[in-house]
């Protein structure tokens, strides 16, 4: 399990060497949560870090397009699910599950 939650925020860190301010550009389809976390921490630019274990039977997230701020894009491809997000600092979150 360990190694599954290290190899997501792994994933998750991929192309986050600078803080994004300001909207981005999104392109994230319907899919997977952890597959969209994933491509969200990518386009982003945010470190991210969660648990694979416990996210893995969320089920799917909405399609999120266009440019947008980051946490706004992360709010509409989670709402309705019972993923929740605490920002830690400027360039990282924590992402769970309210329960």
């Amino acid at each position: 399990m360990i190694r599954r939650t290290i190899a997501a925020a792994i994933l998750a860190l991929a192309g986050a060497d600078t803080p994004h301010a300001g909207r981005v550009a999104f392109d994230i389809p319907a899919g997977p949560a952890i597959e969209s976390l994933v491509t969200w921490g990518q386009q982003s630019r945010m470190q991210m870090l969660f648990d694979y274990e416990h996210l893995a039977h969320i089920g799917n997230t909405r399609a999120v397009r266009g440019e947008l701020d980051k946490f706004e894009a992360l709010r509409r491809m989670t709402a309705g699910t019972c993923i929740e997000f605490y920002i830690v600092s400027e360039r990282t979150i924590v992402v769970d599950l309210n329960q």
